[in-house]
C-alpha cells in the first residue's frame, strides 16, 4: 500500500516538476526537443542508398542529436507507418515535393560545420522568427530561404574536462536552421545569413565587410576597484554619497597624517633636549671630578712636601 502511494505521488507531483526543473535549468545533453516541423524524408536514406532514390516519405521532426566532431541527427516520425527513426542527417530531408533532384545541396554544404559538443540547446528567436533571409552557401551561391529556430552549444558541467571549441569565442558557431526555397534545410551561421525585415531593415543594406570574428571573452569582475569584499553594507552608494564618503576618507587620511608629524617633530625636540641634558650633566661631572682630582694632588704634594722636610733635617737616617 506504501509503494501504490509513493508511485501515485510520485507520478502525480514530482516527476512533472523534475522535468520541468530540467527543461528549464539544464542544456539537453545529446539529444534534445525541437519544434514539430512536417518534413520529406529521402527514401535512400532509410536504405543505406540502396534503393528508393528519388521517393519520398512524410514525415516530423521529433529530436535532434549532437555529437562532438559529428553532422547533426534528426530522429523523425514516419507518420504512414507509426515508426519512428533516428540518426539522419540533414540533407535526408525536404519540405516539399515538386524539388530539382539533380541540384540539391550535399550535406557539407548544408551544415557548413560539425557539433561543437554534447550539450546544446535549441530555442526560437523570437524577434526574428519566420523571417525571410538568404543564405551563403560555400559554393558562392546565394540561397533565400525562412528561419525555423537555432541550436547552440555550450560546455555545461565545469566538472567535466572541456575538449570542445564551443566556448572559444573565434571558434563558436550558432546554428541556424533555415527552410530553403529549393526544398531543403540547413543549419548555417550568423555569418552566412542576410535577414529580410520590411520595418526595420532597408531593400539595398551596406556591406559589412568591417565586421572582424569576436576574439575577446569578456567579463566584468576583473577590475579591484569595483570590488565588495571589505563591506557589508547592502545598499550601492549614490554618487552624491559616495563623494561625501570619499571626501570624508581623504580628510581623515590629512588628520592622520598631520598627527603622525606632530607626533615625529615632538619625539625628535625631546630627543635632542634629553641629549643636551645629558651633555651638561656630564661636562659637570667631569668638572667636579678634575677638581676633586687636582684638590687632592695638592694634598699629596703638602704631604710630600712635608716628608721632603722631614727627610732632610734627619741626616741621621740612611735614606
Amino acid at each position: 500500500m506504501f509503494k501504490k502511494l509513493m508511485q501515485s505521488t510520485f507520478n502525480k507531483v514530482s516527476a512533472p516538476k523534475l522535468t520541468s526543473q530540467f527543461m528549464k535549468y539544464h542544456f539537453a545533453y545529446l539529444v534534445g526537443n525541437v519544434p514539430p516541423t512536417e518534413v520529406f524524408i529521402r527514401k535512400e536514406y532509410v536504405t543505406q542508398f540502396e534503393e528508393g532514390h528519388g521517393e519520398l516519405e512524410e514525415g516530423v521532426w521529433i529530436t535532434v542529436k549532437s555529437k562532438k566532431d559529428r553532422a547533426f541527427l534528426f530522429e523523425t516520425l514516419f507518420t504512414e507507418y507509426g515508426a519512428l527513426y533516428d540518426k539522419l542527417p540533414i540533407s535526408a530531408f525536404l519540405w516539399k515535393k515538386d524539388v530539382d533532384f539533380d541540384n540539391l545541396l550535399p550535406l557539407d554544404h548544408l551544415q557548413l560545420w560539425n557539433c561543437f559538443s554534447y550539450d546544446f540547446t535549441v530555442v526560437n528567436k523570437v524577434n526574428i522568427a519566420s523571417l525571410r533571409c538568404e543564405v551563403l552557401m560555400k559554393n558562392g551561391k546565394t540561397y533565400p530561404g525562412q528561419y525555423l529556430f537555432t541550436i547552440d552549444h555550450t560546455h555545461s558541467d565545469p566538472g567535466i574536462l572541456n575538449t570542445a571549441w564551443s566556448e572559444i569565442p573565434h571558434e563558436h558557431k550558432s546554428f541556424n536552421i533555415i527552410k530553403l526555397d529549393n526544398g531543403q534545410f540547413c543549419a548555417q551561421p550568423n555569418n552566412r545569413i542576410k535577414w529580410k525585415q520590411s520595418s526595420l531593415i532597408p531593400v539595398q543594406t551596406k556591406s559589412a565587410k568591417f565586421f572582424k570574428v569576436c576574439e575577446i571573452d569578456y567579463q566584468v569582475e576583473d577590475t579591484p576597484k569595483w570590488s565588495v569584499a571589505d563591506t557589508s553594507d547592502y545598499y550601492y552608494k549614490e554618487n552624491s554619497e559616495q563623494k561625501v564618503i570619499d571626501e570624508q576618507n581623504q580628510t581623515t587620511v590629512k588628520q592622520v597624517e598631520t598627527k603622525t608629524a606632530a607626533t615625529t617633530t615632538t619625539t625628535n625636540t625631546n630627543s635632542t633636549n634629553a641629549t643636551t641634558n645629558n651633555t651638561t650633566t656630564n661636562t659637570q661631572a667631569n668638572n667636579q671630578q678634575q677638581g676633586t682630582q687636582a684638590d687632592q694632588h695638592k694634598s699629596r704634594v703638602r704631604r710630600v712636601g712635608q716628608d721632603v722636610v722631614n727627610f732632610a733635617g734627619d741626616t741621621s737616617k740612611p735614606y
